[in-house]
C-alpha cells in the first residue's frame, strides 16, 4: 500500500512538470509583443525558411518569419518577417537567407544599410539573396572536370608509363 501511494506522487510530480514544461515552451514560442511592424521582401527560393524562422542582424534575433507564399505574378517567394520597431531599417538595407554553421538551421540574415530614406511598415526590402544550395555546390564540385579533360589527362599518364622504345637519329651517328 506504501509503494502504491509513492508511486501515485510521484507520477503526479512528472505529470505537474511536464505541464509547466509545456507551458513555458508554448509561453516562448507565442509572441505578446504589439512592438513589431511587417515587412515583406522575395527570393528565388527560400529553401529551409518557415513560419517561426529567425531574422537577425549581428547575431542578435531582431525578428521572425510570419508568412511565406508563392507570389503568382512573379512566381517568387514571397516571406512576411515581424521585425522589432526599435529597427529603423533603410531602404538599401538587404536580406540574405544563411545558416548557423554547415548542417545548422536558416535564418534570414539583415545588414542594415545607410541610406537617410526607412522603410515603411509593409514596405519591401528590395535587396535579397538566396542561400546556398549545399548539395547543387557538391555536384558542381564533384562533376566539374571536362571530359575532354578527362582523355587527356589519361593519355599524359599512359606516355609516363609506356617506355621510349624508339631510338632518336643522331644515337648511331659516331662523330
Amino acid at each position: 500500500m506504501q509503494r502504491n501511494t509513492f508511486e501515485t506522487i510521484l507520477g503526479a510530480g512528472v505529470l505537474v512538470s511536464a505541464i509547466g514544461f509545456g507551458t513555458l515552451l508554448y509561453k516562448s514560442n507565442v509572441s505578446t509583443s504589439t512592438d513589431t511592424y511587417p515587412l515583406f521582401a522575395n527570393f528565388d527560393r527560400v529553401d529551409g525558411i518557415r513560419k517561426g524562422s529567425e531574422v537577425k542582424t549581428a547575431g542578435i534575433t531582431v525578428g521572425k518569419v510570419t508568412e511565406s507564399a508563392l507570389d503568382p505574378k512573379t512566381y517568387l517567394a514571397r516571406i512576411k518577417i515581424e521585425l522589432d520597431k526599435s529597427i529603423q531599417l533603410p531602404s538599401d538595407s538587404s536580406l540574405e537567407i544563411t545558416q548557423e554553421g554547415l548542417f545548422g538551421k536558416r535564418y534570414l540574415s539583415l545588414t542594415l544599410g545607410s541610406d537617410d530614406h526607412i522603410i515603411a511598415p509593409n514596405g519591401n526590402i528590395s535587396f535579397t539573396q538566396a542561400g546556398a544550395d549545399l548539395m547543387q555546390l557538391l555536384n558542381k564540385f564533384m562533376f566539374s572536370q571536362k571530359p575532354e579533360e578527362d582523355d587527356r589527362h589519361s593519355q599524359n599518364n599512359q606516355n609516363a608509363t609506356t617506355p621510349n622504345t624508339t631510338t632518336p637519329a643522331h644515337a648511331n651517328d659516331v662523330p
